[in-house]
């Protein structure tokens, strides 16, 4: 099939960027419209940085939709939650009442590692561990708070691996469609509608600026991380890309290449025919009157 041609160029630019850069590389691709995968290193264990804040996010409303929890709860946000990186409320001076659904979102939206920690706390760490493992997710898994770095030492760190990323949004994307277990269709939808709201991710820098995408990134020092859900008209796609041992270089530089190279392969094969012709958009047809 001619399409196989084009996928065997995909793969091939894939690993050869992979190949030149000077760290560890792992992702993962899933073509949602045909299922076709693209793997490099899919089963390696990565740090999940601020990737693995997606389980925190799906833990937290599927618990507000059995009831074990309120998103309309308020909490006081106080001095003694702060912690270092990503996120403002650590820079505010005085408490603030916030509701768990605003926290959600800035844990989602900002990477605030605050509001993460509290949403975490409010779910409970086992709870988004057993999560991960009704999924099948058997490596991902959350060890540690935001920012613990003693934890992190002791070798308590959040990891993933670029596999089970991808199988995490994929569920996601089919259940926000056909509602499933243990995620149902209304909180698959919710979780993804916050996952859309726009961020400055590797995945997307070199894409059309108006593409929809729902995803969630992160980075600690020697190490990057980005997952999303593409959504390319007649193409959408799930891709999960990580790094580790960065030697002084840019992991989501990186990260942001292959996405490049892997829309713009997409984006022709979504637009073109079987026999590899490209149309031009149909046209609008005439206004009819009311």
């Amino acid at each position: 099939m001619p399409e196989r041609t084009l996928w065997r160029k995909i793969e091939e630019r894939l690993h050869l960027l992979a190949d030149e850069f000077p760290a560890v590389i792992g992702l993962a691709l899933r073509d949602l419209a045909t299922g076709r995968e693209v793997l490099i290193n899919p089963d390696e264990v990565f740090p999940a940085a601020s990737v693995i804040k997606v389980g925190v996010l799906v833990e937290l409303v599927r618990a507000a939709g059995e009831g074990r929890l309120r998103l309309d709860e308020r909490i006081v946000v106080t001095p003694a939650d702060r912690v270092g990186g990503d996120g403002v409320l650590t820079h505010l001076d005085d408490p603030v009442s916030m509701t768990l659904k605003d926290l959600a979102n800035l844990m989602t939206v900002a990477s605030d590692n605050v509001a993460a920690n509290i949403c975490l706390e409010r779910v409970g760490m086992n709870r988004v561990n057993a999560l991960f493992r009704e999924l099948g997710l058997e490596h991902t898994t959350i060890a540690r708070k935001m920012m613990d770095d003693a934890a992190a030492r002791a070798g308590e760190e959040n990891v993933a691996t670029p596999r089970e990323l991808m199988k995490l949004l994929s569920v996601l994307h089919e259940c926000e469609r056909h509602s499933g277990r243990p995620i149902t269709c209304e909180d698959a939808a919710e979780v993804l509608r916050v996952m859309r709201k726009p961020k400055d991710e590797p995945i997307r820098r070199f894409l059309p600026p108006d593409l929809a995408m729902a995803g969630k990134h992160g980075a600690l020092d020697g190490a990057a991380a980005d997952s999303a859900i593409v959504y390319l008209a007649d193409r959408p796609y799930v891709l999960a890309v990580m790094t580790k041992y960065l030697l002084g270089t840019d992991g989501e530089e990186i990260i942001a290449r292959l996405s490049k190279v892997i829309y713009e392969h997409l984006d022709v094969l979504a637009r073109s025919t079987p026999h590899g012709r490209r149309m031009p958009p149909v046209p609008a047809g005439p206004e009819m009157p009311v």
